[in-house]
């Protein structure tokens, strides 16, 4: 992204250098008509662009094989044991950070930054993921991680004695 922006940069500098002449004053038919390269330019770096990102997804998956290898989650009181066709991980119970409940999914975050996506399709009954919930929240932390919010708490205003201005609630500052 950044190279396309400095080369739109040096393109436009000597655009603007020919355009112009090296000291002429432009006439407004020569003016226009750099515009419109311009636009023509960024258009044309738009759909490189365009297209790029719509094949990123596709060459993403295609360069990551093992995705697509079924893949299968041990459960034990020492810890996870992901396996597949061709790798085996163990991991601790302490080697994790945490996890998060969606409507479908189970998100198993080995750091805060990552995460493994565990359909809750996978499991064969309910009875089935309601034991390995219960061995997340026995084993790991807390269930919330990475924190829904970064940002500080806020805390509503209260209004005065007399009803038509706002005031600090008594636990918003110290006395």
């Amino acid at each position: 992204m950044v190279e396309s922006g400095i080369l739109v940069a040096i393109l436009c500098g000597i655009m603007v250098l020919i355009i112009f002449r090296l000291g002429e004053m432009p006439t407004l038919y020569e003016f226009l008509l750099s515009l419109s390269f311009l636009w023509v330019l960024l258009l044309a770096l738009w759909l490189v662009r365009l297209l790029n990102n719509k094949y990123a997804l596709k060459r993403g998956w295609e360069n990551q094989p093992f995705l697509a290898r079924p893949h299968i989650m041990e459960v034990s009181q020492s810890g996870i044991t992901l396996s597949e066709p061709q790798s085996r991980h163990e991991y601790n119970w302490s080697a994790l950070a945490g996890f998060r409940e969606t409507p479908d999914l189970l998100l198993l975050y080995p750091t805060i930054y990552m995460h493994w996506i565990i359909p809750k399709r996978a499991f064969a009954t309910r009875a089935e993921l309601e034991a390995f919930k219960g061995f997340l929240m026995t084993h790991l932390e807390g269930e919330f991680l990475p924190a829904t919010s970064q940002a500080f708490p806020i805390v509503p205003v209260s209004t005065s004695a007399s009803g038509n201005t706002p005031a600090l609630s008594s636990r918003n500052h110290a006395s």
